[in-house]
């Protein structure tokens, strides 16, 4: 069975609960106002999609295969094609 709630609370705006008989999920929202809430899309939303999207069309390899080390270094040094 899946339960799904909505709350408010004290320390969050809104709280989102999803529980089921093996796993229990809960999400919690803060207002952070227009001027942050673009900083905070572009770094955790935006910049790891586009950064992965320049990596699958460069990377003659699956982003998959590359190595943690590898791809640090195109990140920082910019791509190296061959």
């Amino acid at each position: 069975m899946l339960t799904f709630r909505a709350l408010t609370g004290v320390f969050q705006d809104l709280a989102i609960d999803l529980h089921g008989d093996s796993f229990k999920w809960r999400w919690e929202t803060f207002s952070i106002g227009p001027k942050q809430s673009a900083d905070v899309l572009s770094k955790h939303l935006m910049l790891p999609l586009l950064s992965t999207a320049y990596l699958a069309f460069i990377s003659p390899d699956a982003i998959s295969e590359i190595s943690g080390s590898d791809l640090e270094k195109v990140g920082f040094n910019g791509p190296t094609l061959s």
